[in-house]
């Protein structure tokens, strides 16, 4: 059987090794309370880059220009289907929180670890601080 996707984005910001993170919104579909990197949803006929581009918007107030994809990985929320591609971003302008979350922080490494709930989350921050070790981000 062919499986139906919906594909969602994150974007990692980094501003003096710290990291971005957003904790949800209980009026959220899900998850309520869970911290997150930044995120949303594809719209349909729209590219990756378009979406991060407007995820950004919605959600901060920002405009990014995405660099690199970290990595992606699928999971499944309540009964949809999900891939969500994990992107680091650069940005302009003043961070605006969005209702979509309660509260943004600006975190370590270690903090960023302690927030998430889900190890594919985890697992996305390693790989990105091991990118960045490697000197592919300045």
């Amino acid at each position: 059987m062919i499986g139906k996707y919906l594909v969602g984005v994150s974007f990692i910001l980094d501003q003096n090794n710290m990291v971005l993170l957003g904790k949800r919104s209980d009026n959220k579909d899900f998850g309520g309370g869970y911290w997150e990197f930044p995120s949303g949803r594809l719209d349909q006929g729209e590219s990756i880059i378009e979406g991060i581009i407007r995820e950004g918007r919605e959600e901060l107030d920002i405009t990014l220009t995405p660099v690199q994809l970290i990595d992606a990985y699928s999971f499944k929320r309540l009964n949809l289907d999900i891939v969500l591609l994990n992107y680091y971003c650069t940005f302009e302008g003043t961070i605006e929180m969005s209702d979509e979350h309660t509260e943004i922080q600006w975190l370590n490494k270690v903090e960023a670890m302690e927030k998430f709930t889900f190890e594919n989350q985890k697992n996305t921050l390693l790989n990105y601080f091991k990118l960045k070790e490697k000197g592919l981000f300045t």
